[in-house]
């Protein structure tokens, strides 16, 4: 609390006593209000002049305050934009808000701070009307509108349109979700629930990065990897059909927990596939890995630094590839990752091979995961009974007013959601953070 507090004190001798406003949040991030004249030496200032400073754009969105009831404390504004910034270093989240209305100039951009923020602004300017000053190409481009169609559901009935941002990553994509949701109503989930939806959570990274492994290895001219990665990735869909009734989008995560208890005999098929696996990644070590031709079209093609990964936005296996040791597990642990014991892979040069090799030692540790989970599976409830935790009711059930971010390790890397409840049965902001930072890889 008390670096927070400095940084706050740091800003405020930067730009005055008065020129910025704290807010409380659910998440406990720290939130700043800085009017539009100040905001960008501030951002300036936060990602290049503080002790271990906020090197990483996390993310950039905007709400639409104009409708909304519950902004007590807050400054007016017709919108906000929002900047959340990650410091690696401090392994913390700031928040800096910036109150606009209606009819003013064009705020500043903030590309010439991060290289990440070009999808985001342009993301802004296309969803809100917001124009930013000196933007390279504020142009548009396609989205799914995921965000959109989560802001007109429920808190419980949102659920199914989180489950599709990301195919291969299964129930692990409502995570982030579930998280920021159970912050803002204050729900603790029961460590039985936590446990069921670690060990879902890592077979899907599995399964997610078994078809990244094939489909690669088959762009690279290799044709029988492809069918034996997906035939492998059965034995692990095989549980998560036992367990959840269904496979890709199984829709199983609920507010304080999950759907239904772990089904009789449930243990049986994971153990099978903790057999069958680990031999199979050993022959495609020797089929792919150690391959002269994977090698001499991977090693040292498209290789970035960490400092150009970071200014991009980049996180998970792609990240870990530079060399950096930086998983959300480790470093802000949630669902009770601090329980388990499993080590994070890491790269050296930053280029195709690294960030293959990282993947595939990534699937080994979420067996060893996986296996704990199995072999120490606690006793108690499935979910919480705090509403609206799982069975859903009937009702719309409202959640107290806030915002909050949930942040997870998702198979391709950081998702993050950022909800504002404006104290009803439905969301008023629903923010889906990508793994990257790019406009080809916009999901909402």
């Amino acid at each position: 609390m008390a670096e927070l507090t400095s940084i706050v004190g740091q800003l405020r001798r930067k730009l005055g006593e008065h020129a910025i406003k704290l807010q409380h949040t659910a998440d406990g991030i720290t939130t700043c209000w800085i009017a539009r004249q100040n905001f960008h030496d501030a951002l300036r200032f936060l990602k290049e002049d503080v002790a271990q400073p906020y090197r990483m754009l996390y993310d950039l969105t905007a709400i639409d305050e104009r409708m909304r009831m519950h902004r007590e404390g807050q400054p007016p504004s017709d919108f906000t934009i929002a900047y959340h910034l990650l410091s690696l270093g401090r392994n913390e989240f700031l928040r800096v808000k910036v109150p606009l209305k209606q009819g003013q100039p064009p705020v500043d951009t903030a590309t010439d701070l991060w290289p990440a923020a070009n999808c985001y602004e342009r993301e802004v300017w296309e969803m809100f009307g917001i124009r930013f000053q000196g933007h390279p190409n504020l142009e548009r481009f396609q989205h799914r509108g995921a965000e959109r169609m989560g802001e007109r559901q429920s808190w419980q009935s949102c659920i199914p349109y989180i489950d599709c941002i990301d195919y291969p990553s299964g129930v692990m994509n409502n995570m982030a979700y579930l998280m920021a949701v159970e912050k803002l109503a204050a729900i603790e989930v029961p460590p039985r629930a936590k446990v069921i939806r670690v060990m879902l959570a890592e077979l899907f990274r599995i399964i997610g990065h078994q078809v990244w492994y094939g489909t690669f290895a088959q762009d690279l001219g290799r044709q029988s990897p492809v069918f034996d990665t997906f035939n492998d990735r059965e034995g692990a869909f095989a549980i998560i059909e036992a367990v959840c009734g269904a496979r890709i989008t199984p829709n199983w995560f609920r507010i304080g927990g999950v759907a239904q208890d772990l089904p009789k005999g449930w243990n049986t098929p994971v153990q099978d596939f903790l057999k069958c696996l680990p031999p199979r990644l050993i022959e495609y070590d020797k089929e792919l890995m150690r391959s002269p031709v994977l090698k001499a079209r991977t090693q040292g093609v498209d290789a970035f630094t960490t400092e150009e990964a970071i200014e991009s936005g980049v996180t998970g296996p792609d990240l870990r590839a530079c060399g950096l040791e930086w998983d959300f597990r480790k470093k802000q642990p949630y669902s009770g990752y601090e329980q388990f014991e499993f080590d994070i892979p890491t790269g050296r040069n930053g280029d195709c091979y690294d960030r293959c090799m990282v993947r595939v030692e990534e699937m080994r540790q979420s067996l060893r995961i996986v296996e704990q989970c199995a072999n120490n599976m606690p006793a108690g409830a499935y979910t919480s009974a705090q509403p609206p935790a799982c069975p859903p009711s009937e009702d719309l059930t409202a959640i107290p007013p806030g915002e909050a971010l949930g942040a997870i390790e998702g198979t391709e890397g950081n998702d993050g959601c950022y909800l504002v409840s404006d104290g009803g049965g439905m969301l008023y902001r629903n923010r889906i953070r990508c793994p990257v930072a790019d406009p080809t890889n916009v999901d909402c």
